[in-house]
């Protein structure tokens, strides 16, 4: 998960240890339930910070905002998901954590650059994609 993060959204900076070890575990915490609802202030609460504290660590560490970086996690979810053919789109947006169908859509175009309709053509074509892939 960690090498993911410095690879697809790079680190900011790696000067404080402390928070290093509390972003790993934030991290960590967020690949076990990121389809979950989540919010900056229940993860603070989680891990007995005050949000405007765990917000300013993110921010300082991780070029996505804290839910462009979840939604971003929930949508490579579905990636996974779109190659199954019986479910629908509006199933795998419950499945990967989205909380509505046009979120899941917003989110989805962002991160690819398509929607995922057709995402999942180019996925079972086994096509070379168009979309990007971020």
């Amino acid at each position: 998960m960690i090498s993911y993060v410095a690879t697809e959204y790079g680190w900011k900076d790696l000067s404080s240890e402390v928070s290093n070890d509390l972003l790993v575990s934030v991290l960590y915490f967020l690949q076990q339930h990121y389809c979950e609802k989540l919010t900056l202030e229940e993860l603070a609460n989680h891990f007995g910070y005050n949000k405007y504290y765990i917000s300013k660590m993110w921010n300082r560490y991780v070029d996505l905002n804290f839910s462009e970086f979840v939604n971003s996690m929930r949508c490579h979810h579905a990636v996974e998901l779109l190659l199954d053919k019986e479910l629908s789109i509006t199933n795998i947006a419950g499945k990967s954590g989205f909380e509505s169908l046009r979120s899941f859509h917003r989110a989805f175009q962002k991160t690819f650059g398509c929607t995922p309709s057709d995402y999942r053509k180019q996925l079972l074509r086994n096509a070379r994609t168009t979309c990007k892939t971020t």
